[in-house]
């Protein structure tokens, strides 16, 4: 008799576990467990039947499926009050009681959420947000630091004078992602719309460019195509746009080739803008710094047609500045005629290469020992333990080259490097170790090498950086 009662207790079980991994309805999870406890006591060959309870709720045998008769199903109660239920937390094999199963500080149903494991402890997790705007799908897709984060959003940037529809190239809506705290690696991805891409020409280049708040201009981040989706990894957080590279880069030569000698000066409708610049600007010649017509649709005749064109009260050329070379930062350093600025900012090889480009210099380059011995000098004033260098041996294992084109002759490596520890492609510099030379991976590595302790340093060839022309918007 006690081998027929422990056998319907364990049967019993498995008859609640399994109503709750099934349907989920109370009356056919009940009608189960009680078919099978009945086939048991068959089985066991006793005609004792005495010790069979009923399986219907009353106020001395609870419902099977609502042991506390609570009126929510056991598959659903929420014991530890984290989002999940505890059903969802067997079936996943976390403990319904504990709102975070592996003590790592972020609750189940959180991990869970954002594709994280909520049965493996870690210092980050995976956060990602998608949002729709004009012929594309952007998304972001992120590790988080779960101390040190405490916001992040992505939306779509309102159009404005500064960027809008205007840009050469442009694709579809641009984006804003931003987070408050500290963040790992980023993916920004953008997922054209059929439409876009069925009508794209043979040139066609998609590619992610990312707004430099300092110099208020586009510069290209490394981007990769499958399909209709591009990508770009990051650990900058900005305002992001889709541009067809082809015509971008092409407005950009245009605005260069520019020969400002030949403006006769003559300003028919006085409204601060020679009659030469405001054709340039209406044609698109002339830009914004982002790429943006300066008149908008305006044509020409319609701006010599008036001197306030957007009826603001202030004459057309009070509206902007326009720029065609910019000064190096001016606290920047010398040394043999070029220019070099530390930057204490934890970025990938590639994000700052991009940066420094867009600053109108390079990532840095050594190439001699008196500028090694002036270079070590100036990071002394740094507050990070490695720099990124402008050389990588990305295209042959073991042959590093600068960015610049100049010949790799001169090297400062420290003892035993570079040794390619996994995918170390990328030329760093060591402030802990006698600011020897080290190869590091794109992204900083773990301790010493994290991204967090990377800075990087600008070098200019010239006090005067020759950016074509382009208006800055005056507030």
């Amino acid at each position: 008799m006690k081998k027929t009662v422990r056998i319907l207790s364990m049967i019993l079980s498995a008859g609640m576990l399994f109503s709750i991994a099934g349907c989920g309805k109370k009356e056919e999870s009940s009608e189960r467990t009680t078919k099978t406890k009945k086939a048991a006591v068959t089985t066991e060959d006793t005609s004792d039947t005495s010790s069979e309870e009923s399986t219907e709720p009353s106020e001395t045998t609870p419902d099977p499926t609502d042991l506390n008769n609570n009126g929510v199903s056991d598959y659903e109660e929420d014991a530890d009050n984290d989002g999940l239920s505890d059903g969802q937390e067997r079936d996943l094999g976390l403990d319904p009681r504990n709102p975070d199963t592996d003590y790592d500080g972020l609750e189940d149903a959180l991990e869970v959420s954002t594709g994280n494991d909520p049965l493996t402890g870690s210092e980050l997790f995976r956060l990602t947000k998608e949002i729709s705007g004009e012929n594309v799908t952007a998304g972001l897709d992120m590790n988080v630091d779960k101390e040190a984060l405490t916001s992040i959003t992505l939306d779509l940037y309102k159009e404005d004078a500064l960027i809008n529809s205007t840009i050469p190239g442009y694709i579809g809506s641009p984006i804003t992602a931003s987070a408050s705290g500290r963040i790992g690696l980023c993916q920004i991805t953008f997922d054209i719309s059929d439409d876009v891409k069925s009508k794209a020409g043979a040139d066609f280049c998609p590619t992610i460019y990312a707004l430099n708040p300092e110099t208020n201009t586009w510069y290209e981040f490394l981007t990769v195509s499958d399909g209709n989706k591009v990508s770009a990894y990051t650990t900058y957080l900005g305002t992001f746009i889709l541009l067809d590279k082809t015509q971008f880069e092409a407005a950009r030569e245009k605005s260069k080739s520019v020969d400002f000698s030949s403006d006769p000066g003559t300003d028919s409708n006085n409204d601060g803008i020679s009659d030469f610049l405001t054709a340039l600007m209406c044609d698109g010649t002339i830009r914004t710094s982002t790429g943006t017509l300066v008149f908008g649709s305006a044509s020409f005749d319609e701006v010599q047609a008036n001197d306030d064109i957007d009826g603001d009260g202030k004459k057309n050329g009070e509206e902007f500045t326009l720029l065609h070379k910019l000064d190096v930062p001016a606290d920047s350093r010398t040394f043999d005629g070029r220019y070099y600025k530390i930057y204490d900012t934890g970025y990938r090889w590639d994000d700052v290469e991009s940066l420094c480009e867009s600053y109108g210099g390079h990532l840095l380059t050594i190439t001699s020992e008196e500028e090694s011995i002036f270079v070590k000098e100036y990071l002394q004033e740094g507050t990070k333990r490695c720099y990124w260098l402008g050389a990588n041996d990305v295209e042959e294992e073991g042959t590093f080259v600068w960015v610049t084109g100049e010949p790799f002759e001169f090297t400062d490596w420290a003892p035993g490097e570079p040794n390619n520890d996994g995918a170390e492609d990328y030329l760093e510099i060591e402030t802990w170790n006698q600011h020897r030379w080290n190869d590091g991976e794109v992204d900083g590595d773990f301790g010493n090498y994290s991204q967090d302790n990377h800075g990087f340093i600008c070098e200019w060839e010239t006090a005067e950086i020759d950016i074509g022309a382009y208006v800055i918007i005056n507030e």
